[in-house]
């Protein structure tokens, strides 16, 4: 996990290794305290490898991600706010 633009961007990311069950409680942990959207949540869970860069808006947060069945998922979460 990294900060990235002053702050306003999150880098969750596997470190290249199969993810592990703590990566992804951390992920549904800043998710919820995001007040994240279940349908959200609900595409980042759903997303495979064949389906290349996703993303999603709510208010002023983005979503991007993309899943690798070897490293697992990557998300970044940038605050658009400013």
């Amino acid at each position: 996990m990294s900060m990235g633009d002053e702050g306003r961007t999150l880098v969750l990311a596997d470190d290249g290794h199969h993810a592990t069950a703590r990566f992804y409680e951390t992920v549904g942990c800043v998710l919820a305290a995001l007040d994240t959207p279940d349908s959200v949540m609900t595409q980042i869970q759903n997303t495979t490898g064949l389906m290349g860069v996703r993303e999603a808006d709510n208010g002023s947060v983005h979503y991007e991600w993309t899943y690798n069945g070897e490293t697992g998922l990557d998300l970044l979460i940038t605050d658009k706010s400013t």
